[in-house]
C-alpha cells in the first residue's frame, strides 16, 4: 500500500518538471501559460488515477491532492479551476463508483485550499517554508480523509483501518516535497525574469548611451561589443566578438590600448585615455575611460571600456585653438592698432607690433615694466591710478576717448583709447588697451578748421571767418560809437594775367597781394580775401566823427593804392598791378554785414568805373541804384513771361536818304515804370541768364518780320541788323538754332545781319570763325558793331567773315571838334574800303556830321537825323518816303 502510495509521489517530480518547462516556454504568454499549466496538473491528476491505490471497486487513493492543492497555491484560479475540473470529470464519468462524489469534491476543496494558502502567503500570513507546508499538507489530507467519512460506514471504516493513516502520513510529507520543488521552480523563473529583466535594462542604457562600450580580457581580446552607433565601431560587432586587438587595429594603436588595459588591471583603479581611430564612420576622435571588471570570464581578467565619441568637441577645440591663434597673429601683427595688456598693478603683460611702432618701446623692453613709466604723462598719473583701481575692482570698463600719452622719446601722441577687462578663471584679471593713432585726423580736423576760416592760399581769413569778425566789430562799434571802415579791394586786369602767364603766376601775385594789404593796415585791422581777386579790409576803431574817419579811411586807402602798384618782382621784372577800392563806413548801427559788403563792393564798382586805380566811397545814390538794379533783376524774370518786350526799329539810310536797313533794338515796356533803358535791363539779363530767351524772341519776331516784308516791293531788300550777344553766340547749337529760325518764319537769310560785338571775339577766337563761316553758309552776313572802341586787331579783322564796320557813334559825336576822332573816323572809312568792307556810322544827328562823313567816302548813316528808333507802323512809313532830300 506504501509502495503504491510513493509511485504517485513520484508523478508528482514529474509534474514539477513539466511544470518549469512549460512556464519557461509560454512565459511571454502568460493566459496561454496558465491554460497549459491547468492541463498539465489536471493530466497528471487523470495520470495517477489510472495507476491508483484501489480499495475497492469506485474506492481509489493517489496524489490528487497533492497535486491540486498545489495548483491552486503555485497556479492560481485558472490553473486550479482548469485542473479541478478536468480531475473531476475523469474521476466522476470515467472511474465513477461508490467514491465518485466524495473524489469529485475533494478535487474542488483542494484547489479551493491552495487558493487560500496563496491568499494568506500574500497577505505574509504564511510562507513556503517547510513546516508551514507541512502543516498545510496535514490539515489538506485530514481534511480530505474527513470526507471520505461521507462513504458508506463499511467503505468508511476499511479507509479508517487500512489506508488512512498510512495516506495521511506520505501524503501531508509530499505536500511540502512538492511545494519546496514548486517554489524552486518558481524562484529559478524568478532570477531568470529579473536576469532577462535586467540585460534589457542595461542593453537599454548601452544602447541610449552615444558610447561604445567594450568588453575585453587581459589579451585585448573583445568579449562584447555594444554601441548604439555601429558605425564608431572599427568593424562591424559580431566581426570582433572573439578577436585580438592587434587583428583589427593598427599595431601602434593595439600596443597603446594593451599597455592601458594592462595597466588598469595592475593599479586596479579606473584609467583614461584620449585616441583617434578609423571608424567605419571615417576618423572620429574618443575619450575612453577604462575600469576593471572585478571577475574573471573564460578564466582571464578582464576590464570595461567605456569610450564616448568627442570629434565634435576636438573640432571645437581645434576650430577655437586655430581661431585664437589667427586673432593672436592677427593681434600681434596689427599696423595701425596698438593694444597692451597691463595687470593690477600696472605691469605691462602684452604689447604687440603695432605699439612697438606707436610708442617706441619693443617688446622686450615693454614687457615688465609699468604703464606710469612707459606711456602715460606725469600730470595724469593720480588719474589713470584712480581709473584702474576701479576697473580692477568693480569689473567695468575705462570710458573709451581721446588720450594724449608719451611716446619713448619723449614726444606725444594723440590716440583714442578703448580699455576691455578680462578675467579668465585661474588667472590673474588683466586689462587691455586698444590705442588707435589719430594723429593725422588731428591734424586734418586742425586743418580743415583752418581751411574753414581761412584762404589756404594767402593765409588770410575767408569769406565765413570775415563775417563773423565783421559782426564782433560792428558791436563793438555801436558799443563805444567809434566808426569802421570796409575796404572792397578788386584787382584790375587780374584775368588777364591769369590768361596770358598762367595760374600759378596769378597765384604768386595775390600772395603778394594779400602780404602788402596785410603790411598796409593796424595789427588789429582785418584783410580777408573773399576770393578770386577780391579782398576785404576791415578798419575799426577810426574817429566817432565820421569827417575824421572818412580821412582815415581815404589815408589808409590810398596808401594801400601805392603799396599795390609797387612792382611785383615775384610775377615779372618790374610788373605792376593797380586796384580799386570801393570803401563805406558806419557805426555799427545800420544795416547788416551783408548790406556793408554790398556797399563797399557797389563803391568798388564806380572805382573801376572811374578808369580803375582809383578809391570811391558809397553814397546813397548808390545805394539807390543798387536797390532799383535789385528790383528790376526781380522783374524782370517775369518781363518775358508777361509779354512786356517789344521792338524798336531804327533806319540805316543811303547818302540819298533812302532806307536800305534797319537796327532791330528790343526795348521793355514796364507797367509802372514805363519804358527801362537798355543800360539797365540788358545787363541784368547778360547776369541772370535771361539773354538767352530775350535773345531768342528778339531773332524770331525780327525774323518773322522780315518775312513779311518779302512780299512788299518797298520792303523786301532792306536788310534786318539783330543784335547778338556773346552768351547767346557761344551757344553750343546756335547755328542750329538759327536755320530753325530761318526756316519756320521764312525769312530770307541774305537780308538777316547779325551785329556781333568786339568783346565777343576775345575768348576763343577760332570757335567764333567756325559758327560765322556756318551762318555764312546760311546767307547770313555779319556786321562788327562799335568797331574802334574795344581790343581792335586787324589780324583777326582780316580772318573773319564780315560785311559791315560801324563807326562808333563815340567817334561821330566828336569828329567835328576833335581832330583825332575825325582822323579814327576816316581810318575806319579807309579801312573798310581797303577790305571791301561796308561801314555804317552810327550817332550821326546833324547835316554837318552827314556831311563830313560823306565826304570822307562813308555810304550809310544811322542816327537821329535820319530817325529815332521807332514802332513798327511809322518805320514802314518812313521806309515807303521818298528819298531823303539833301540838306
Amino acid at each position: 500500500m506504501v509502495e503504491e502510495l510513493v509511485k504517485s509521489v513520484a508523478l508528482l517530480l514529474a509534474l514539477c518538471f513539466l511544470h518549469g518547462f512549460i512556464v519557461r516556454l509560454w512565459r511571454r504568454h502568460a493566459v496561454a501559460g496558465q491554460v497549459v499549466s491547468g492541463f498539465l496538473f489536471g493530466g497528471i491528476c487523470i495520470l495517477g488515477m489510472l495507476m491508483p491505490l484501489v480499495l475497492m471497486p469506485g474506492v481509489i487513493f493517489d496524489a490528487r491532492s497533492v497535486v491540486l492543492c498545489m495548483a491552486g497555491l503555485f497556479g492560481g484560479p485558472l490553473v486550479g479551476l482548469i485542473a479541478a475540473t478536468m480531475t473531476a470529470a475523469w474521476r466522476g464519468w470515467v472511474v465513477g463508483g461508490v467514491g465518485a462524489g466524495v473524489g469529485i469534491m475533494m478535487a474542488f476543496v483542494c484547489v479551493a485550499m491552495g487558493l487560500a494558502y496563496r491568499e494568506a502567503r500574500a497577505r505574509g500570513w504564511v510562507t513556503v517554508q517547510p513546516l508551514h507546508m507541512l502543516g498545510f499538507g496535514l490539515v489538506v489530507h485530514l481534511v480530505v480523509v474527513g470526507m471520505f467519512q461521507f462513504t458508506p460506514p463499511a467503505v468508511a471504516a476499511r479507509i479508517n483501518d487500512t489506508v488512512a493513516v498510512p495516506y495521511v502520513i506520505v501524503f501531508t510529507l509530499a505536500t511540502p516535497l512538492l511545494g519546496w520543488l514548486l517554489h524552486d521552480v518558481e524562484r529559478r523563473l524568478e532570477t531568470e525574469a529579473a536576469l532577462v529583466a535586467s540585460e534589457a535594462r542595461l542593453r537599454a542604457v548601452t544602447q541610449a548611451l552615444p558610447d561604445v562600450l567594450l568588453l575585453l580580457d587581459e589579451d585585448g581580446r573583445y568579449l562584447e561589443v555594444l554601441s548604439a552607433r555601429p558605425s564608431y565601431l572599427v568593424a562591424r560587432s559580431e566581426d570582433l566578438i572573439g578577436r585580438h586587438m592587434h587583428e583589427v587595429l593598427p599595431p601602434d594603436r593595439a600596443a597603446e590600448f594593451l599597455q592601458l588595459i594592462r595597466k588598469t588591471l595592475a593599479v586596479g583603479e579606473t584609467q583614461s585615455a584620449e585616441y583617434t581611430l578609423d571608424t567605419l564612420a571615417g576618423p572620429r576622435h574618443f575619450d575612453a575611460r577604462v575600469q576593471p571588471l572585478g571577475m574573471r570570464v573564460g578564466g582571464r581578467l578582464a576590464v570595461v571600456l567605456l569610450a564616448r565619441d568627442v570629434t565634435a568637441r576636438h573640432e571645437v577645440e581645434r576650430a577655437l585653438h586655430e581661431s585664437e591663434l589667427r586673432f593672436r597673429t592677427v593681434l600681434r601683427n596689427l599696423t595701425s592698432i596698438s593694444v597692451q595688456g597691463y595687470r593690477a598693478d600696472g605691469t605691462t603683460s602684452y604689447w604687440n607690433h603695432a605699439s612697438e611702432r606707436l610708442y617706441g618701446y619693443t617688446e622686450a623692453e615693454a614687457l615688465g615694466r609699468n604703464l606710469l613709466d612707459l606711456i602715460i604723462p606725469p600730470p595724469m598719473h593720480d588719474a589713470v591710478r584712480a581709473d584702474m583701481a576701479r576697473m580692477f575692482a568693480t569689473g567695468e570698463a575705462i570710458p573709451a576717448g581721446e588720450l594724449r600719452l608719451r611716446r619713448k622719446d619723449g614726444s606725444e601722441v594723440e590716440v583714442f583709447s578703448s580699455h576691455v577687462f578680462i578675467h579668465v578663471p585661474g588667472q590673474d584679471p588683466e586689462m587691455f588697451c586698444i590705442d588707435i593713432d589719430i594723429s593725422d585726423r588731428k591734424a586734418a580736423e586742425e586743418e580743415a578748421r583752418y581751411l574753414a576760416c581761412y584762404d589756404p592760399l594767402t593765409q588770410l581769413p575767408n569769406r565765413r571767418m570775415l563775417l563773423d569778425r565783421l559782426q564782433q566789430v560792428m558791436a563793438g562799434s555801436a558799443r563805444s560809437g567809434h566808426y569802421l571802415a570796409v575796404l572792397f579791394v578788386d584787382l584790375d586786369n587780374f584775368k588777364t594775367l591769369n590768361d596770358t602767364r598762367g595760374h600759378e603766376t596769378g597765384d604768386r601775385l595775390l600772395q603778394s597781394v594779400a602780404q602788402r594789404l596785410r603790411a598796409g593796415v593796424r595789427e588789429h585791422d582785418t584783410v580777408a580775401r573773399l576770393g578770386g581777386d577780391e579782398f576785404v579790409v576791415v578798419l575799426e576803431d577810426l574817429s566817432d566823427n565820421p569827417n575824421e574817419a572818412a580821412t582815415q579811411t581815404r589815408s589808409v586807402a590810398e596808401g594801400l593804392l601805392l603799396r599795390l602798384y609797387a612792382p611785383y618782382d615775384t610775377v615779372q621784372a618790374d610788373y605792376r598791378c593797380t586796384a580799386s577800392i570801393g570803401a563805406t563806413l558806419t557805426c555799427g548801427q545800420d544795416g547788416s554785414v551783408e548790406d556793408l559788403l554790398k556797399q563797399a563792393d557797389l563803391a568798388m564798382y564806380r572805382a573801376k568805373t572811374a578808369g580803375r586805380n582809383a578809391l570811391r566811397f558809397f553814397d546813397p545814390d548808390m545805394q539807390q541804384a543798387m536797390n532799383r538794379r535789385a528790383q528790376l533783376e526781380a522783374q524782370l524774370h517775369n518781363a518775358l513771361r508777361l509779354q512786356q518786350f517789344l521792338l524798336l526799329y531804327q533806319p540805316q539810310v543811303d547818302t540819298k536818304g533812302g532806307v536800305r536797313g534797319v537796327e532791330v533794338l528790343v526795348r521793355w515796356s514796364h507797367p509802372e515804370q514805363g519804358m527801362v533803358s537798355p543800360g539797365e535791363f540788358i545787363p541784368l539779363a547778360e547776369d541772370t541768364g535771361l539773354i538767352l530767351p530775350l535773345g531768342h524772341w528778339v531773332m524770331e519776331t525780327a525774323m518773322r518780320q522780315q518775312a513779311q516784308w518779302r512780299r512788299d516791293p518797298l520792303l523786301g531788300s532792306i536788310d534786318v541788323s539783330i543784335n547778338v550777344s556773346a552768351r547767346q553766340f557761344h551757344q553750343e547749337h546756335f547755328v542750329q538754332m538759327v536755320q530753325e529760325l530761318l526756316q519756320r518764319t521764312g525769312a530770307d537769310p541774305r537780308r538777316i545781319q547779325l551785329e556781333l560785338t568786339e568783346s565777343l571775339l576775345l575768348d576763343q577766337v577760332d570757335a567764333v570763325i567756325a559758327t560765322m563761316q556756318a551762318l555764312r553758309a546760311l546767307g547770313v552776313g555779319f556786321a562788327l558793331d562799335d568797331f574802334g572802341t574795344g581790343y581792335s586787331s586787324l589780324s583777326y579783322l582780316k580772318r573773319l567773315p564780315l560785311d559791315v564796320i560801324k563807326i562808333d557813334q563815340g567817334f561821330v559825336r566828336d569828329l567835328l571838334d576833335e581832330p583825332r576822332d575825325a582822323s579814327i573816323a576816316r581810318t575806319i572809312i579807309a579801312l573798310a574800303d581797303a577790305l571791301s568792307l561796308g561801314v555804317v556810322a552810327e550817332g550821326v544827328e546833324t547835316e554837318a556830321h552827314f556831311q563830313f562823313l560823306q565826304s570822307h567816302g562813308c555810304k550809310r548813316f544811322q542816327g537821329y537825323l535820319f530817325g529815332r528808333p521807332m514802332p513798327l507802323p511809322d518805320f514802314e512809313d518812313r521806309a515807303r518816303q521818298c528819298p531823303y532830300p539833301p540838306a
